[in-house]
Order: structure tokens, then sequence, then C-alpha cells
């Protein structure tokens, strides 16, 4: 999922009065200015919905999955499962910012759905019971916590409290399967490692961001669109690259992909 929060405040608003004070410069900065907030599709208290980096990327995690769909387990099939659902959440996005909607509302409910799916991929991933249990205990506090969060937050406003626990979440259980004794540390032999990485490396990179997002934005909004652009487009290389190398790794071995072996 790409997130990007379009917060108009403090945005400077080139008029035609003082575009008139200059009109060279002046002129040539607004019709920058208006070219660049076309390009990324801005509208004022609305999310940025689609980047080509992540349409890419994640049609490649599907192209390499689908056709091993009916023999993976249910860890893997939880991952193509979020893949495919961000990939409709960001067309629903798009049609809401076409008519000029706030789409914030799709992303909340996206972002509980997503961390649903990738705590579940977690859970299968183990054979250890007593760990499912500890899973599943974990799941039902972050379930009340977002009860919660969202009974006291105006769900059509991006709930960034709820954005922050849900990737610290996911990257607290894939950071136990990581160091866990009993979880086969080979990339080779156990793909779901390096998928771990991938969370583990997206979720810890993007969330200090969000924590001073606020900040960032109430010194300047143009700098705070172009830092989390920079940093969201790096992280969903990162993040997508490994998981599709996950599943070349799968293809390569031809076999039914367990969590341990």
């Amino acid at each position: 999922m790409i997130i990007k929060i379009i917060n108009c405040r403090g945005l400077p608003s080139l008029s035609a009065n003082f575009s008139q004070l200059c009109p060279t410069k002046c002129g040539k900065i607004e019709a920058k200015r208006n070219e660049w907030i076309n390009i990324l599709s801005i509208n004022i208290n609305s999310i940025e919905y689609i980047m080509p980096v992540e349409l890419y990327a994640q049609l490649i995690v599907l192209i390499l999955s689908l056709p091993m769909f009916g023999r993976l387990n249910w860890a893997y099939r939880l991952l193509i499962f979020q893949v495919f659902i961000s990939l409709i959440t960001d067309y629903i996005a798009y049609q809401f910012s076409k008519q000029g909607t706030s789409n914030e509302v799709i992303y909340n409910i996206y972002d509980i759905i997503e961390t649903l799916l990738l705590s579940g991929l977690v859970y299968f991933s183990f054979q250890s019971e007593k760990i499912k249990k500890g899973i599943r205990i974990s799941i039902l506090i972050y379930a009340l916590f977002t009860i919660i969060s969202l009974s006291t937050h105006n769900l059509f406003k991006l709930d960034y409290k709820l954005i922050i626990v849900s990737f610290i979440f996911i990257s607290s259980l894939n950071l136990i399967y990581i160091i866990h004794p009993e979880v086969n540390k080979s990339f080779s032999k156990n793909p779901l490692m390096i998928i771990a990485m991938a969370h583990v490396i997206y979720c810890l990179g993007i969330t200090p961001y969000f924590i001073g997002r606020e900040m960032i934005i109430e010194q300047n909004t143009d700098m705070a669109n172009e830092l989390f652009d920079y940093i969201i487009k790096s992280l969903m290389y990162v993040r997508y690259g490994l998981i599709a190398i996950a599943f070349i790794v799968v293809w390569k071995n031809k076999l039914s992909p367990i969590a341990h072996e």
C-alpha cells in the first residue's frame, strides 16, 4: 500500500494577482507548481493512490505467485491476498480521487485488513502451537485497540495513531519470526524469512516518518510530501523486491513451500 497524505495547510497559494506582480518568473513557478500537482493527482485532504513503483512491483509479485497458488500454504496465500487487495484498494481510491472526494476512509479500512492478513501470514508460518496461541492473543488485542481507536476518531480522516500501531505490530511479529530459534534461517530453504525481512524493513522504515509527519507538515508541507515520496518509493522497492525474490526462490526450488523444513 502507498499512502500519501495530502494536507494543504501551509501550501502557498499562487493567485493570478500574485503572478501579475512578476509575470515571467512567477508565472513559470505557478505553471510548474500546477504541473507538479496534476502529476501527483493532489486533492485536498486526499491520498495519492498509485505510484508506478508500487503498481509494477505488485504485478510482478502476482505474476510470480499466482501460478503456484494451488500448492502454496496459507502463509503465502494470505500474502497474495494482501497484494491483490492492495491493488483493488488503490483502484477504488483512484475513483474517489477522480471525483474530488477524500479517499482517506479507504486507506483506514485497508490498513486494518492489511495488518490482519500479514499477522495471519506470520501465524501460519509457525508450527509451534504455543507461539500461535500468543499470536492469536496479540491479534485480539490489536482488534480491540482498532475498535477503540476508530470509535474515537473520524473514520474519514486518516488515523495516524492506528497506522503507527499497525506498523509496529506487523514488524514485531515478523521480528519474532526472524529471531525464533525453531525457524529455518536459510533463505534458499525458507523464503518466508525473506518475506519477514521485507516487512520489517518496510514497517520500521516508514514508522518514524508517520510519528513526525504532523510536525514536518507544520514546518513545510512541500517538504513533507517530497520526503514521504522519497521514503515510500525506496521502501517499496525493497519490500516488493524482496517478496518477488522470495517467490523466485520458491519457483526455483519447485517445492511446495512450507514454513519450516
